[in-house]
């Protein structure tokens, strides 16, 4: 008789076991991993032939009727937006125990929450790499009208790549089905970390796309740093930390970059008023801050300056709110030639506006446009005379030749 315990792939879980078929067409081999809302399969597509991941979201005590309408209804939602840094899902539906579940692709990778245990921190420009595609795709899932509420670095992937590393926002969407604020079991035990809520969702308030921007702003804060900005010694007094203190200094960290922690720090402001009008907004001045510094492209491999600066309404007068920004040439590199002096201050942006001669300049730059768009006019301009004038000189050839046989007079035929 065999008494060895069974294996991970032959007991059940959560009432799912390899071997066991969802939805008819995949097929689960092994469980990836189990947490709050469900379990992750690798599991085959007896269609295609392929591996790929089925998350099955099972949350006791929830309506499992209305539970799945909603779940399929944002992963619906989230597959429209097919953006390369949030998970590609390619199909959802009800299992036969009647949870829903949705087919994903197969990442391989980590996520940050591994990174970090491994590293214990990063360097500003990698952190900057890392979360810029992050922010990118949380912008355009806001502007949908989707949030993901959710934002930690256990759902931040860095998936390997032909190309390289491709960061991917996972669970979008389906962290709403939890009360994120109730994280006490009957006996008083933690489930959970309220570390990347924001005040008003810790107050019991919707999350929203700014409760994403500051979960956003803590992750950025923790991968530099090596440290979450707010602790406490229970759950509560972690809550009251976050709802009343302000972040410590990244220079107690040893990190001395006071235009990025100006950013940060507007992303973690207790007002939501006070805060970046958006995660757009937030991805644009970090952008700034990274070319500013020679950071041209993501983690990703993506253009920084393409992505970035011509996807909103970002300028250089609104590069003027950020100490110490200077224009950027337009391969994305700093050019010394084109700076603007913007006084530095270590105190809030608030504390530090520009002066008037400044301001000046800077409303000189624009009086006749911004230099990216004046080159490019000009090259345009100047291909334009280039053709004009080889017709001239073909027409001209042309009617030479035809004088010269004597088929058209000097002045005429």
């Amino acid at each position: 008789m065999n008494d060895s315990p069974p294996s991970a792939d032959e007991r059940r879980v959560r009432g799912y076991a390899a071997g066991d078929f969802v939805g008819d067409r995949f097929k689960l081999v092994r469980p990836l991993g189990e947490g709050g809302m469900g379990t992750v399969w690798v599991a085959r597509d007896r269609v295609l032939a392929v591996q790929l991941a089925i998350k099955v979201v099972s949350l006791p005590g929830h309506d499992t009727v209305a539970l799945a309408r909603r779940v399929l209804e944002e992963a619906r939602t989230a597959a429209r937006l097919g953006h390369p840094a949030i998970v590609r899902i390619n199909d959802f539906g009800i299992t036969k125990l009647g949870d829903p579940y949705l087919a994903m692709e197969l990442l391989d990778g980590e996520d940050l929450a591994d990174l970090l245990a491994r590293e214990s921190r990063v360097s500003p420009m990698q952190a900057l790499s890392i979360l810029l595609p992050i922010a990118h795709a949380l912008a355009t899932a806001h502007d949908n009208g989707i949030v993901h509420r959710d934002v930690k670095p256990e759902n931040i992937f860095l998936a390997n790549i032909e190309q390289g590393l491709q960061p991917k926002l996972l669970d979008f969407g389906i962290a709403r089905f939890t009360d994120r604020t109730q994280r006490l079991t009957v006996d008083g035990a933690v489930m959970g970390t309220p570390d990347y809520l924001s005040p008003q969702v810790a107050k019991g308030e919707t999350a929203n796309g700014s409760a994403d921007l500051w979960s956003l702003s803590v992750v950025l804060y923790e991968l530099i740093a090596g440290t979450c900005p707010f602790h406490g010694d229970s759950y509560y007094e972690l809550i009251r930390s976050i709802i009343n203190d302000e972040p410590p200094p990244l220079a107690d960290h040893g990190v001395r970059e006071p235009e990025l922690e100006a950013i940060i720090r507007r992303g973690l402001e207790k007002d939501v008023d006070r805060r970046w009008a958006s995660v757009r907004e937030f991805g644009q001045r970090l952008a700034e801050w990274g070319l500013n510094r020679g950071l041209t492209e993501d983690v990703a491999g993506q253009s920084i300056r393409r992505t970035w600066l011509r996807d909103g309404e970002s300028s250089l007068f609104d590069m003027a709110s950020i100490p110490g920004t200077v224009r950027v040439s337009n391969d994305g590199v700093p050019s010394s030639s084109r700076v603007v002096p913007v006084p530095s201050s270590r105190g809030s942006l608030a504390d530090s506006p520009p002066s008037e001669p400044d301001l000046e300049a800077i409303a000189a730059l624009h009086q006749v446009g911004d230099p990216v768009d004046l080159f490019a006019r000009a090259s345009l301009l100047r291909s334009i005379g280039v053709g004009l004038a080889l017709v001239g000189c073909v027409i001209l050839g042309l009617l030479a030749v035809l004088v010269g046989a004597g088929f058209v007079g000097p002045f005429g035929p």
